[in-house]
């Protein structure tokens, strides 16, 4: 697991409008830079809209894309921006989050996220997410977000508890009844700024971090309340349903 970032593009119906639209997402990290846009089908999908002027939204996504076709980093990417006379698209702030899988099938999950669910469009394929990689990630959270407040009393696995003020919690996941919608949601928490992370998941004490009713939030906006249960048999069963690769 690495560190990536990324740049969802927003293209603005009304310059004097505070209403945009997601039309593409750009990703990157130290040695790769790749980027997506709407499609000509996503874009006359979107033209049915009154609203939307299609003529005007082709030309932007194609001036757009002659703009990262001649971008390799994020330098680079910065520095044609700030020459950049922004009309009707931005880019957004960077984002930070943490790459579970090759950058291709990074992109396309963003891409999904951002735009494609609202065509009720699928994913080609999951993301191979596998269980090292989810032990990398509850490792690395442990050592870095929670080193001088929360004990680790074991680690290989999801079969450990973490130890708050001499308080002992064990660590487990709710179950799934939704893996597209708490697919998305796991993703989503981790973009929360300043978020524990993996924790707010596993982890059914909401008094170890004072993050948590973000993290419920993020639940409740794709419609699922999780239900705890406490049986170590089920976690890898769980976790391997909730990130769709099960």
């Amino acid at each position: 697991m690495k560190l990536a970032k990324y740049k969802v593009i927003h293209w603005y119906m009304d310059k004097l409008s505070l209403e945009f639209l997601n039309i593409g997402v750009v990703i990157f990290d130290d040695t790769v830079f790749k980027f997506e846009l709407v499609s000509d089908e996503i874009i006359k999908r979107m033209g049915v809209s009154p609203f939307i002027n299609k003529r005007v939204l082709a030309y932007t996504v194609d001036y757009i894309n002659a703009l990262l076709s001649g971008v390799s980093s994020e330098k680079e990417l910065e520095q044609a921006l700030s020459k950049e006379y922004f009309d009707n698209f931005r880019f957004s702030q960077t984002q930070f989050f943490h790459a579970f899988d090759n950058m291709e099938n990074e992109l396309n999950e963003l891409f999904y996220r951002y735009i494609y669910y609202k065509f009720g469009t699928k994913r080609d394929k999951p993301q191979g997410i596998n269980r090292e990689h989810i032990k990398e990630a509850v490792r690395e959270l442990a050592d870095k977000e929670f080193k001088n407040s929360i004990k680790i009393k074991k680690r290989d696995g999801f079969d450990f508890s973490l130890i708050v003020k001499d308080r002992e919690y064990p660590s487990i996941l709710g179950s799934i009844e939704n893996k597209e919608d708490i697919g998305r949601a796991f993703n989503r928490q981790l973009e929360i700024p300043n978020f524990s992370g993996i924790y707010g998941i596993t982890t059914p004490e909401l008094r170890i971090t004072n993050k948590t009713a973000m993290f419920k939030d993020a639940l409740l906006k794709v419609g699922y309340e999780p239900i705890q249960f406490a049986d170590k048999d089920q976690i890898y069963d769980s976790l391997e349903k909730l990130l769709g690769v099960a």
